[in-house]
Protein backbone atom coordinates (compact mmCIF):
# COMPACT_ATOMS: atom_id res chain seq x y z
CA UNK A 1 0.00 0.00 0.00
CA UNK A 2 1.37 3.33 -1.23
CA UNK A 3 2.38 5.65 1.92
CA UNK A 4 -0.17 8.29 2.88
CA UNK A 5 0.38 11.91 3.29
CA UNK A 6 -1.27 14.37 5.15
CA UNK A 7 -4.25 16.23 2.93
CA UNK A 8 -4.55 19.70 3.73
CA UNK A 9 -8.26 20.71 3.48
CA UNK A 10 -8.77 24.19 0.61
CA UNK A 11 -12.52 25.10 0.28
CA UNK A 12 -13.24 24.65 -3.45
CA UNK A 13 -16.61 25.13 -4.06
CA UNK A 14 -18.82 28.45 -4.76
CA UNK A 15 -22.11 29.13 -6.61
CA UNK A 16 -22.46 28.11 -9.90
CA UNK A 17 -19.90 25.64 -9.38
CA UNK A 18 -19.89 22.18 -10.89
CA UNK A 19 -20.50 18.88 -8.96
CA UNK A 20 -20.14 15.68 -10.59
CA UNK A 21 -22.14 12.70 -10.05
CA UNK A 22 -21.44 9.60 -10.39
CA UNK A 23 -23.15 6.15 -9.50
CA UNK A 24 -19.49 4.59 -7.94
CA UNK A 25 -22.32 1.28 -6.54
CA UNK A 26 -25.46 0.23 -7.58
CA UNK A 27 -27.73 1.83 -10.52
CA UNK A 28 -30.19 4.75 -9.60
CA UNK A 29 -34.14 4.75 -9.28
CA UNK A 30 -34.91 7.22 -12.40
CA UNK A 31 -37.63 9.11 -10.56
CA UNK A 32 -35.62 9.65 -7.58
CA UNK A 33 -32.36 10.26 -9.07
CA UNK A 34 -34.00 13.16 -11.44
CA UNK A 35 -35.76 14.47 -8.33
CA UNK A 36 -32.62 14.30 -6.55
CA UNK A 37 -30.87 16.24 -9.05
CA UNK A 38 -33.38 19.42 -9.37
CA UNK A 39 -32.60 19.66 -5.84
CA UNK A 40 -28.90 19.74 -6.24
CA UNK A 41 -29.40 22.52 -8.52
CA UNK A 42 -31.74 24.34 -6.26
CA UNK A 43 -28.81 25.13 -4.12
CA UNK A 44 -27.40 27.29 -6.75
CA UNK A 45 -25.09 24.27 -8.17
CA UNK A 46 -24.72 23.02 -11.68
CA UNK A 47 -24.29 19.23 -12.13
CA UNK A 48 -22.05 17.37 -14.48
CA UNK A 49 -23.15 13.47 -14.40
CA UNK A 50 -20.87 10.83 -15.21
CA UNK A 51 -22.39 7.53 -18.12
CA UNK A 52 -25.89 7.19 -16.69
CA UNK A 53 -26.47 6.22 -13.17
CA UNK A 54 -30.09 4.85 -14.64
CA UNK A 55 -29.44 2.49 -17.47
CA UNK A 56 -29.47 -0.79 -15.90
CA UNK A 57 -32.09 0.27 -12.59
CA UNK A 58 -33.57 -3.05 -12.59
CA UNK A 59 -31.67 -4.65 -14.85
CA UNK A 60 -28.58 -7.90 -13.81
CA UNK A 61 -26.46 -6.64 -16.79
CA UNK A 62 -23.67 -5.41 -14.78
CA UNK A 63 -24.89 -7.59 -11.64
CA UNK A 64 -25.50 -5.19 -8.80
CA UNK A 65 -24.19 -2.23 -10.27
CA UNK A 66 -24.68 0.60 -12.50
CA UNK A 67 -22.48 0.03 -15.15
CA UNK A 68 -19.08 -2.38 -15.63
CA UNK A 69 -15.93 -1.76 -13.03
CA UNK A 70 -14.09 -0.18 -15.97
CA UNK A 71 -16.68 2.04 -17.19
CA UNK A 72 -16.93 3.41 -13.64
CA UNK A 73 -13.74 3.73 -13.02
CA UNK A 74 -12.72 5.50 -16.01
CA UNK A 75 -15.94 8.09 -15.78
CA UNK A 76 -14.27 8.64 -11.66
CA UNK A 77 -11.09 9.57 -13.18
CA UNK A 78 -11.91 11.64 -16.07
CA UNK A 79 -14.38 13.52 -13.43
CA UNK A 80 -11.41 14.22 -11.03
CA UNK A 81 -9.54 15.17 -14.50
CA UNK A 82 -12.35 17.71 -15.63
CA UNK A 83 -11.20 20.86 -14.63
CA UNK A 84 -14.69 22.36 -14.50
CA UNK A 85 -15.38 19.69 -11.85
CA UNK A 86 -14.62 21.04 -8.42
CA UNK A 87 -15.97 17.99 -6.34
CA UNK A 88 -17.72 14.09 -7.07
CA UNK A 89 -20.80 13.32 -5.24
CA UNK A 90 -21.48 9.65 -5.09
CA UNK A 91 -25.59 9.20 -6.68
CA UNK A 92 -25.76 6.40 -4.05
CA UNK A 93 -24.60 3.81 -2.06
CA UNK A 94 -26.54 -0.03 -2.09
CA UNK A 95 -23.02 -2.25 -3.39
CA UNK A 96 -20.88 -2.43 -6.04
CA UNK A 97 -17.73 -0.03 -5.21
CA UNK A 98 -15.24 -2.33 -4.43
CA UNK A 99 -15.11 -3.76 -7.87
CA UNK A 100 -13.70 -0.13 -9.40
CA UNK A 101 -10.71 -0.37 -6.93
CA UNK A 102 -8.36 -2.46 -9.03
CA UNK A 103 -9.17 -0.54 -12.30
CA UNK A 104 -8.38 2.91 -10.94
CA UNK A 105 -5.43 4.94 -11.70
CA UNK A 106 -4.10 6.66 -8.71
CA UNK A 107 -1.41 8.35 -10.42
CA UNK A 108 -3.70 10.19 -12.39
CA UNK A 109 -6.18 11.13 -9.35
CA UNK A 110 -3.31 12.22 -7.63
CA UNK A 111 -2.70 14.62 -10.00
CA UNK A 112 -5.75 16.22 -10.08
CA UNK A 113 -7.32 15.85 -6.45
CA UNK A 114 -10.89 17.10 -5.12
CA UNK A 115 -13.26 15.99 -2.64
CA UNK A 116 -14.90 13.19 -3.11
CA UNK A 117 -18.27 12.39 -1.16
CA UNK A 118 -20.22 9.87 0.05
CA UNK A 119 -21.25 7.06 2.45
CA UNK A 120 -23.07 3.81 3.09
CA UNK A 121 -20.92 1.42 0.25
CA UNK A 122 -18.68 4.33 -1.17
CA UNK A 123 -16.78 3.82 1.97
CA UNK A 124 -14.41 1.46 0.27
CA UNK A 125 -13.70 4.86 -1.76
CA UNK A 126 -13.53 7.23 0.89
CA UNK A 127 -10.55 5.55 2.26
CA UNK A 128 -8.60 4.08 -0.47
CA UNK A 129 -8.84 7.28 -2.51
CA UNK A 130 -7.60 9.43 0.97
CA UNK A 131 -4.51 6.65 1.25
CA UNK A 132 -3.80 5.91 -1.95
CA UNK A 133 -4.18 9.37 -4.12
CA UNK A 134 -4.24 11.79 -1.03
CA UNK A 135 -7.81 12.95 -2.05
CA UNK A 136 -9.70 14.85 0.28
CA UNK A 137 -13.09 12.19 0.94
CA UNK A 138 -15.69 13.50 3.02
CA UNK A 139 -18.11 10.77 4.88
CA UNK A 140 -21.46 12.51 3.72
CA UNK A 141 -24.78 13.09 1.40
CA UNK A 142 -24.80 11.35 -1.38
CA UNK A 143 -27.25 12.64 -4.42
CA UNK A 144 -29.94 10.47 -3.59
CA UNK A 145 -30.31 9.98 0.31
CA UNK A 146 -29.81 13.43 1.13
CA UNK A 147 -29.66 15.73 -1.79
CA UNK A 148 -33.30 13.78 -3.11
CA UNK A 149 -34.64 14.34 0.32
CA UNK A 150 -34.07 18.40 1.28
CA UNK A 151 -37.51 19.20 -0.14
CA UNK A 152 -39.63 17.53 2.69
CA UNK A 153 -36.30 16.90 5.95
CA UNK A 154 -35.20 19.30 7.51
CA UNK A 155 -32.55 16.55 8.78
CA UNK A 156 -31.71 16.55 4.58
CA UNK A 157 -30.98 19.87 4.27
CA UNK A 158 -29.00 20.65 7.79
CA UNK A 159 -26.68 17.60 6.29
CA UNK A 160 -26.34 19.14 2.82
CA UNK A 161 -25.76 22.23 4.57
CA UNK A 162 -23.19 20.59 6.44
CA UNK A 163 -21.06 20.00 3.24
CA UNK A 164 -22.13 22.98 1.51
CA UNK A 165 -19.95 24.72 4.32
CA UNK A 166 -17.16 22.40 4.50
CA UNK A 167 -17.00 22.82 0.60
CA UNK A 168 -17.05 26.46 0.43
CA UNK A 169 -15.69 27.63 3.72
CA UNK A 170 -13.99 24.59 5.52
CA UNK A 171 -16.87 25.49 8.20
CA UNK A 172 -17.13 22.31 10.94
CA UNK A 173 -19.75 24.15 12.45
CA UNK A 174 -22.79 21.56 11.68
CA UNK A 175 -20.68 18.87 12.62
CA UNK A 176 -19.11 20.48 15.79
CA UNK A 177 -22.74 20.96 16.73
CA UNK A 178 -23.56 17.18 16.56
CA UNK A 179 -24.16 15.66 20.16
CA UNK A 180 -21.36 13.73 21.05
CA UNK A 181 -20.38 12.20 24.71
CA UNK A 182 -18.01 10.11 25.90
CA UNK A 183 -18.38 6.10 25.83
CA UNK A 184 -15.38 4.66 27.00
CA UNK A 185 -11.85 6.57 28.43
CA UNK A 186 -11.55 10.58 28.98
CA UNK A 187 -9.46 13.24 26.69
CA UNK A 188 -8.94 14.23 23.15
CA UNK A 189 -8.26 12.62 20.08
CA UNK A 190 -6.12 13.81 17.63
CA UNK A 191 -5.42 12.25 13.86
CA UNK A 192 -6.74 11.64 10.57
CA UNK A 193 -10.23 9.91 10.11
CA UNK A 194 -11.02 6.70 8.50
CA UNK A 195 -13.45 4.36 8.55
CA UNK A 196 -16.81 4.65 7.59
CA UNK A 197 -19.32 1.87 7.07
CA UNK A 198 -18.18 -1.53 9.20
CA UNK A 199 -19.11 -4.35 7.02
CA UNK A 200 -17.90 -2.24 4.00
CA UNK A 201 -14.62 -1.75 5.66
CA UNK A 202 -13.97 -4.95 7.06
CA UNK A 203 -14.46 -6.11 3.48
CA UNK A 204 -10.83 -4.64 2.49
CA UNK A 205 -9.19 -6.19 5.29
CA UNK A 206 -6.69 -8.56 3.67
CA UNK A 207 -6.96 -6.86 0.42
CA UNK A 208 -4.19 -4.07 -1.19
CA UNK A 209 -6.91 -1.42 -0.40
CA UNK A 210 -6.95 -2.18 3.29
CA UNK A 211 -6.41 1.60 4.73
CA UNK A 212 -4.20 2.71 7.46
CA UNK A 213 -5.49 2.33 10.55
CA UNK A 214 -2.22 3.69 13.48
CA UNK A 215 -2.85 6.48 14.74
CA UNK A 216 -6.15 7.31 13.02
CA UNK A 217 -9.29 8.24 14.56
CA UNK A 218 -11.48 5.42 13.55
CA UNK A 219 -15.08 6.47 12.85
CA UNK A 220 -17.52 3.77 12.48
CA UNK A 221 -21.50 3.55 11.39
CA UNK A 222 -23.76 0.51 10.75
CA UNK A 223 -27.67 0.14 9.48
CA UNK A 224 -30.01 -3.20 10.34
CA UNK A 225 -26.96 -5.30 11.44
CA UNK A 226 -27.74 -7.78 14.45
CA UNK A 227 -25.22 -7.20 17.54
CA UNK A 228 -23.80 -10.72 17.33
CA UNK A 229 -22.55 -9.39 13.19
CA UNK A 230 -21.44 -6.00 14.45
CA UNK A 231 -19.17 -7.83 17.07
CA UNK A 232 -18.14 -10.66 14.57
CA UNK A 233 -16.91 -7.73 12.41
CA UNK A 234 -15.25 -5.50 14.93
CA UNK A 235 -13.36 -9.21 16.59
CA UNK A 236 -12.01 -9.24 12.20
CA UNK A 237 -10.89 -5.52 13.37
CA UNK A 238 -9.34 -6.68 16.34
CA UNK A 239 -7.60 -10.00 15.58
CA UNK A 240 -6.31 -8.01 12.26
CA UNK A 241 -4.69 -5.80 14.70
CA UNK A 242 -6.26 -2.48 13.03
CA UNK A 243 -7.47 -1.83 16.91
CA UNK A 244 -4.23 -1.60 18.73
CA UNK A 245 -2.92 2.08 17.82
CA UNK A 246 -5.77 3.99 17.27
CA UNK A 247 -5.87 7.66 18.28
CA UNK A 248 -9.37 7.11 19.40
CA UNK A 249 -12.81 6.16 18.41
CA UNK A 250 -15.64 7.63 16.77
CA UNK A 251 -18.51 6.08 16.96
CA UNK A 252 -21.81 7.32 14.70
CA UNK A 253 -25.28 6.13 14.34
CA UNK A 254 -25.82 2.35 14.89
CA UNK A 255 -29.86 2.47 13.13
CA UNK A 256 -31.70 -0.87 14.32
CA UNK A 257 -28.44 -3.05 15.47
CA UNK A 258 -30.82 -4.68 17.69
CA UNK A 259 -32.25 -8.62 17.79
CA UNK A 260 -35.55 -8.29 16.07
CA UNK A 261 -37.00 -10.29 19.51
CA UNK A 262 -34.84 -8.39 22.10
CA UNK A 263 -33.14 -11.33 22.86
CA UNK A 264 -29.20 -11.56 23.93
CA UNK A 265 -26.46 -9.52 24.09
CA UNK A 266 -27.53 -5.76 23.26
CA UNK A 267 -25.09 -3.54 20.83
CA UNK A 268 -24.15 -1.11 23.83
CA UNK A 269 -22.56 -4.55 25.09
CA UNK A 270 -20.78 -5.39 22.07
CA UNK A 271 -19.05 -1.80 22.16
CA UNK A 272 -18.25 -2.08 26.05
CA UNK A 273 -16.87 -6.05 25.26
CA UNK A 274 -14.63 -4.64 22.17
CA UNK A 275 -13.71 -0.98 23.75
CA UNK A 276 -14.03 -0.61 27.65
CA UNK A 277 -10.71 -1.52 27.55
CA UNK A 278 -8.76 0.11 24.93
CA UNK A 279 -6.21 2.94 26.30
CA UNK A 280 -7.67 5.68 23.83
CA UNK A 281 -11.08 7.84 23.89
CA UNK A 282 -13.73 6.23 22.41
CA UNK A 283 -16.96 8.73 21.64
CA UNK A 284 -20.64 8.41 20.44
CA UNK A 285 -21.84 10.80 18.30
CA UNK A 286 -25.31 11.50 16.77
CA UNK A 287 -26.18 12.04 12.93
CA UNK A 288 -23.37 10.69 11.02
CA UNK A 289 -24.46 7.64 9.41
CA UNK A 290 -27.31 6.47 7.68
CA UNK A 291 -29.84 8.26 9.32
CA UNK A 292 -32.13 10.86 8.17
CA UNK A 293 -28.68 13.76 9.60
CA UNK A 294 -25.86 12.59 8.37
CA UNK A 295 -23.16 15.71 8.48
CA UNK A 296 -20.12 15.80 6.73
CA UNK A 297 -17.20 14.56 8.09
CA UNK A 298 -13.61 15.07 6.50
CA UNK A 299 -11.67 11.70 5.86
CA UNK A 300 -7.71 12.04 5.88
CA UNK A 301 -7.31 15.51 7.47
CA UNK A 302 -6.35 15.97 10.90
CA UNK A 303 -8.71 16.46 13.31
CA UNK A 304 -8.88 17.10 17.00
CA UNK A 305 -12.04 15.69 19.16
CA UNK A 306 -13.56 15.46 22.39
CA UNK A 307 -16.84 15.64 24.18
CA UNK A 308 -16.58 19.66 24.11
CA UNK A 309 -15.18 20.61 20.25
CA UNK A 310 -14.13 19.23 17.42
CA UNK A 311 -11.98 21.08 14.77
CA UNK A 312 -9.21 21.29 12.25
CA UNK A 313 -5.95 20.07 14.41
CA UNK A 314 -2.66 21.92 13.25
CA UNK A 315 0.01 19.98 15.05
CA UNK A 316 2.46 18.73 13.05
CA UNK A 317 3.10 14.89 11.96
CA UNK A 318 -0.58 14.57 11.55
Amino acid sequence: MAKSETISWRPCLSPGDTIGVIATSGPSNPEWFHKAIKALESFGYRAKVALDPTRYYGSTQCLFSSDTPKQRAEALTQLFMDPEVRCIVASRGSYGAIEILPHLDFERIRAAPKPFIGFSDTTVLLTTLADRAQVPTVHGPNIEATFGKTAQSTDATFSVESLLMLLSSGSLERLAALPRSILFGSGEMQGRVTGGNLMSLVSLLGTPFSPAFDDRILFLEEVREKPYKVHRALMQLALAGKLEKLAGVLLGDFIDCVHEKGLGPTLEDVLKDIFAQRSYPVLRVSGLGHGARNCALPFGVPLRISANHLEFSRRAGL
